[in-house]
């Protein structure tokens, strides 16, 4: 969609008038008499259903300043072009998330097991909409794991090269395919039931931001990871900074799980994703697809590497977390 049919829309459908535009990625910013926007175009319709209802039901539960889909004039959360979908929403500028807060840290937790919430009721909503898909709510969460043939395949084709990046996956061979086995082991003795339609967006530290009025959360990209990978993502990349140590991810969960009501089982799947060895099965798949050189594909192991040393601290604390967890539930 072209700029001139982009405001040509905008001044059809919407209530507001643009002064001001700016290119983004997959859209535009906007700025409008009543404040900034952003106008980004979709591609994928469910992808876009699954993504309105889920903030929807967030802003239903109190939580407001998210970047809601703007309503047409006809109240339409979107506007299809042709095989395109024109969405709208509120920009918010405000500073960043303070990441050392351990205060900050439990009322991110809270939202995002509002999200959690709202992505299991809003995913109730679409299947009921959705006549041709399979209504089975006791499926387990999926995943996403390569499976045993794919592993298989990948190691023999990587066997079958000799050069600096094979050799060193080589050396670390053993450990990934035990943490591999260990992530599907677990998901399989979770005994989660929940639908397998749910899906939860992918959350980063940059999305969040501070308002004068509180915590506002920026979620511009359209990317959905399957039940709970989306929540181990999030805990493993705020781990990461350095201001953020295991008190701060005690505050998260406890702010999760007091709006999430989440389950040991659910527990048990947040851990079987931070064991998946899924950021290095993703360097191996772009290299055996060429689309990685040998000295780019080592550099982005060996610092994958470096960051798992201490995602190993948060893989231990969260295991004994839950051992806790357990406890509790069986003494009840």
């Amino acid at each position: 969609m072209n700029l001139s049919t982009l405001l040509q829309t905008i001044t059809k459908e919407y209530h507001f008038h643009v002064y001001h535009t700016t290119p983004l990625e997959h859209g535009f910013r906007l700025e409008t008499n009543v404040g900034s926007k952003y106008a980004f175009i979709w591609n994928q319709k469910e992808q876009l259903q699954r993504s309105f209802y889920w903030r929807e039901e967030v802003a239903k539960k109190g939580f407001r300043q998210i970047d809601r889909f703007i309503r047409t004039r006809d109240g339409a959360p979107f506007v299809q072009i042709n095989k395109e979908y024109l969405v709208i929403q509120d920009a918010f500028d405000g500073e960043q998330m303070a990441y050392g807060s351990a205060e900050v840290w439990e009322r991110v937790g809270q939202i995002c097991g509002m999200i959690y919430i709202a992505c299991v009721e809003s995913s109730s909503t679409f299947q009921d909409q959705q006549q041709n898909l399979p209504t089975d709510r006791d499926q387990p969460f999926p995943l996403s794991l390569v499976n045993l043939e794919d592993l298989t395949l990948m190691k023999r084709k990587l066997l079958a090269q000799d050069n600096m990046f094979t050799h060193l996956v080589h050396l670390h061979w053993k450990e990934l395919e035990k943490r591999w086995k260990h992530a599907q082991a677990i998901e399989r003795a979770s005994h989660a039931k929940n639908s397998f339609l749910l899906f939860y967006p992918t959350l980063h530290l940059e999305q969040w931001v501070m308002l004068e009025r509180g915590l506002a959360l920026q979620s511009k990209n359209r990317s959905l990871l399957q039940g709970l990978q989306g929540i181990s993502e999030f805990m493993q990349e705020a781990f990461l900074q350095e201001e953020v140590g295991l008190e701060q991810v005690e505050a998260f969960l406890t702010g999760f799980e007091s709006t999430s009501q989440a389950s040991l089982e659910e527990h048990y799947l947040i851990m079987a994703h931070m064991i998946y060895p899924r950021t290095f099965m993703r360097i191996l798949g772009a290299y055996l697809s060429g689309m990685g050189t040998i000295e780019e594909s080592v550099e982005k192991w060996m610092d994958e590497c470096e960051k798992q040393e201490k995602l190993d601290q948060l893989y231990v604390w969260f295991a004994e977390r839950i051992d806790r967890l357990r406890e509790e539930t069986v003494s009840l």
